[in-house]
């Protein structure tokens, strides 16, 4: 399992929907966003359902790709003071995040 990040992650707080096979599409936040990954804090309780390894899908906004990645952890993280999920992302999504990284660059969080 990996736990080192190879990507700076940016802070950040937006709102996504995260979609997952043991639950059905669910609103969360992100708090912190690279080209390679992002945490995210789920609002709602399909976050029982998950698993480190398991598949998962995020809907940013009708701008953006799609994201398709891995949960690596999921867990309280002291960084954040809450619970939440350390996700890699998929090599075919990495350049739709890369776009999504440029556009939150020129946000203010």
């Amino acid at each position: 399992m990996k736990l080192v990040r190879d990507n700076e992650r940016r802070s950040v707080l937006f709102p996504l929907r995260w979609h997952h096979p043991g639950c059905g599409d669910e609103p969360a936040l992100a708090r912190d966003f690279s080209s390679g990954g992002v945490f995210l804090t789920p609002v709602g309780a399909g976050a029982r359902a998950v698993h480190s390894g398991d598949p998962i899908w995020l809907g940013v906004d009708e701008e953006s790709e799609p994201l398709s990645g891995t949960i690596r952890w999921h867990g309280w993280s002291n960084t954040h003071k809450r619970a939440g999920f350390g996700i890699e992302f998929d090599e075919r999504s990495k350049s739709a995040a890369e776009h999504l990284q440029e556009r939150l660059r020129r946000v203010r969080f």
